[in-house]
């Protein structure tokens, strides 16, 4: 029996999980989860017989804790202001969007 480590990435891998199921081989999803809608509809059409598990980091502790950091760190410029430059790769992922909602609320 085989393994398959898959990542959602532009959440497209329902697709690849689909096929995963139909061959019979286990999976894991990596990095970036499937939504609820896609799990929804991958069980209403029997999908999801040879899912294992989601492994996701903590992506919102480590936008926010990351921040944090960052502020205490540097010095406000003579505006008071300090510029922070994220870089999240595809925003279309969920990973990211959950650093950017930890990184708002670090900064507000």
């Amino acid at each position: 029996m085989g393994y398959a480590i898959i990542v959602n990435e532009r959440q497209q891998d329902p697709t690849l999980a689909r096929a995963l199921d139909d061959a019979g081989i286990e999976y894991l999803f990596l990095l970036n989860r499937l939504s609820n809608e896609q799990k929804d509809q991958m069980r209403a059409n029997g999908g999801l017989t040879h899912y294992i598990v989601t492994i996701t980091p903590r992506n919102f502790i480590t936008g926010y804790q990351n921040t944090l950091a960052i502020l205490d760190a540097e010095s406000p410029d003579v505006e008071g202001t300090i510029r922070i430059l994220a870089l999240l790769g595809d925003t279309a992922t969920p990973a990211a969007t959950e650093q950017v909602a930890g990184i708002r609320q670090a900064v507000n």
